[in-house]
């Protein structure tokens, strides 16, 4: 089972990321276990500096881009 986190500030665009990472998942069928990190303590101690952020079993695939739930698809 993959790790996905999406790192995010709580706005809106970080929530739509996390959505559409469900979105996704539920589309091809696929389990994960998701988390989403507002806490910017661990997001500084990371160095991002981009929100959001989807990391994928430890491996940052985007970075400060908003992803359609298709483009996900491609990087899972």
């Amino acid at each position: 089972m993959s790790k996905i986190v999406v790192y995010g500030s709580g706005c809106k665009k970080c929530h739509k990321l996390y959505d559409n990472v469900l979105e996704c998942l539920k589309l091809i069928g696929a389990e994960a276990d998701v988390d989403y990190i507002n806490d910017m303590n661990v997001i500084i101690q990371k160095g991002f500096m981009s929100l959001p952020v989807l990391e994928v079993d430890e491996k940052v695939v985007s970075s400060g881009k908003l992803l359609k739930v298709k483009e996900i698809q491609i990087l899972l």
